[in-house]
């Protein structure tokens, strides 16, 4: 993603994610996102009982041992997470910490004006959603306007549709993505009782995996493929307005917006060129600029 538009990176990770995996995700996330991402620990990771119940039957069969102790994490994980999407205010209580941590950075960041992205994953769209939930039962109607205004959110793998009016959201889901869908249905009984933000927007790729990498690795295809997510439209001038959008806020990496670029004068020809000039004339659109082959194919395409 473009830093054009300066952001504060957050992650939040799923069920059962260690300090290591969390490290690794958050370099994943830095990736992605071009900046610094600083890790929210969503911690499910640790079973003191557990690991206690468990110590003498690893000692003999340490792999039997680990996969029983890998099922209560994810088991432990899923319950908070279920529970969290019944109410808000028992969602904090279930993860004191990482919505305590989120809460904490809105609240410092947002009320100064200043931009935060917060990407999460699975169930720590849930924690996310629950943390902004109970910060604006906290803020005052002004307050929480400048969070409406200051906050981002980028999910993978959650088909978490309760969120704070106004608060920007997009959810990346694979359509094979079980969990997302087990999470989607969850979320659809409770929203005549939760709120759903305006600003949300759902886009799909086909894939099956929950995997937090795959959705990395192919992250550009949610906003290529199909045609039709290019603009929510099959229409070139909506097309180049999108495209122009996103870079202007720097939604996605500058290699991303490339390709986007690339194929939305693969799809729509004259009309996506001619205005994606009219909006950047020079191919220069903050920070971001289109490079010297694309810009030539683009005045090419535009006539």
């Amino acid at each position: 993603m473009s830093n054009s538009t300066p952001y504060t990176n957050f992650y939040v990770n799923g069920v059962g994610a260690t300090c290591p995996g969390l490290s690794r995700s958050v370099k994943g996330m830095a990736n992605l996102s071009g900046g610094t991402v600083y890790g929210v620990l969503n911690d499910t990771a640790e079973l003191p009982v557990a690991s206690t119940l468990l110590a003498p039957l690893g000692a003999i069969f340490p792999t039997f041992a680990k996969g029983i102790k890998r099922t209560l994490q994810v088991a432990e994980g899923v319950t908070k997470g279920f529970f969290g999407m019944l109410s808000s205010s028992m969602g904090r209580h279930l993860e004191k910490d990482a919505v305590t941590a989120i809460m904490s950075a809105v609240r410092e960041k947002a009320l100064r004006g200043e931009k935060i992205r917060l990407f999460c994953h699975s169930q720590g769209s849930i924690v996310t959603s629950n943390a902004l939930e109970e910060l604006r039962k906290e803020l005052s109607p002004e307050q929480w306007s400048l969070v409406e205004k200051n906050v981002e959110v980028i999910s993978f793998g959650a088909r978490n549709y309760q969120w704070p009016d106004a608060i920007r959201v997009t959810l990346n889901v694979h359509r094979g993505d079980f969990p997302a869908f087990a999470m989607g249905l969850v979320s659809s009984i409770m929203r005549p009782f939760r709120r759903r933000s305006s600003e949300m927007r759902v886009v799909n790729r086909w894939g099956i995996s929950h995997a937090l990498g795959q959705y990395l690795e192919h992250h550009h295809e949610f906003e290529v493929l199909p045609p039709s997510r290019l603009a929510g439209t099959p229409n070139g001038e909506n097309a180049a307005s999108k495209v122009y959008n996103s870079i202007r806020d720097g939604r996605l990496a500058d290699s991303t917006h490339i390709k986007m670029i690339d194929a939305a004068i693969d799809l729509y020809g004259k009309k996506f060129s001619a205005e994606f000039l009219r909006f950047a004339p020079k191919g220069e659109i903050g920070r971001f600029h289109v490079v010297p082959e694309q810009l030539e194919r683009l005045r090419l395409s535009a006539g």
